[in-house]
C-alpha cells in the first residue's frame, strides 16, 4: 500500500471514531436544541467563580529583621513569639559579637514557630546560625575514632512568658567542633537567668 492509500485508511478510521461519536445519543434533535439551550441561559445567569487566595498564603507576612529571618514555615506573626524591643536589643547585641559563615547571608534564622500542642506558660524564642569556622569540608577524627567535621554554631535562646512574652531567662551560646575540640564543646558566652 502507498502513502497516499495509509493515508485515506487512517483518514476513515478518524473519521468513523468522529461520527460514532457524535451519533451516539438517542434524543430527538428538538432536545438536543432544547437542552443546549438552557444550559447556555444557566452559563450566562451563573456568577464566574471568584478566585480564592491559596490556602499557604500567608495572611500577614512575619516581620523580619536585618540580622534575623524567618523560615519557610513560619507565614505569619501568629505562628510565633511576639519579638519585643528586650529580646530584639538583646538579640542585636550578640549579634554583633557574631562573624557568620558566608552561607548565612549575615543573618540568623528565627526558628522560633509555636508548637499549638504546648500547654506551658511559656514560649522558647531560638536563634541559630553558622559561624566563618563552619567547614564540613575540614574533616578530623574524634575520640571515638569517627570522621567529623569543623562546625561552628551560634545559639542564642530565650524562654518568655507565653502571654507577655517577658523574658524568664537567656542563653547566647556557641557550639564548635574543631581539632581542638574534636569531641565538640558547648561556649556559654553570656547567659541571664
Amino acid at each position: 500500500m502507498n502513502k497516499f492509500g495509509k493515508l485515506l485508511v487512517v483518514g476513515g478510521i478518524v473519521a468513523s471514531m468522529a461520527f460514532t461519536a457524535g451519533c451516539g445519543d438517542d434524543k430527538k434533535p428538538a432536545d438536543t436544541k432544547k437542552s443546549v439551550a438552557s444550559s447556555s441561559s444557566q452559563k450566562s445567569t451563573q456568577k464566574p467563580a471568584e478566585k480564592k487566595p491559596a490556602s499557604n498564603a500567608p495572611a500577614i507576612k512575619a516581620p523580619e529583621n536585618a540580622n534575623w529571618r524567618y523560615p519557610s514555615y513560619i507565614k505569619t506573626e501568629a505562628d510565633t513569639p511576639k519579638m519585643t524591643p528586650e529580646i530584639q536589643k538583646i538579640v542585636d547585641e550578640c549579634y554583633a559579637e557574631m562573624t557568620l559563615h558566608k552561607s548565612e547571608k549575615g543573618k540568623l534564622l528565627n526558628d522560633s514557630k509555636i508548637n499549638a500542642n504546648d500547654k506551658r506558660d511559656v514560649r522558647d524564642l531560638w536563634f541559630h546560625a553558622k559561624g566563618e569556622n563552619h567547614d564540613n569540608n575540614n574533616k578530623f577524627k574524634n575520640s571515638k575514632g569517627k570522621d567529623v567535621s569543623a562546625q561552628e554554631v551560634y545559639h542564642i535562646k530565650f524562654t518568655v512568658d507565653k502571654d507577655t512574652s517577658a523574658i524568664k531567662r537567656w542563653i547566647f551560646y556557641k557550639y564548635v567542633v574543631s581539632p581542638e575540640e574534636p569531641d565538640g564543646k558547648t561556649i556559654t558566652i553570656k547567659e541571664v537567668k
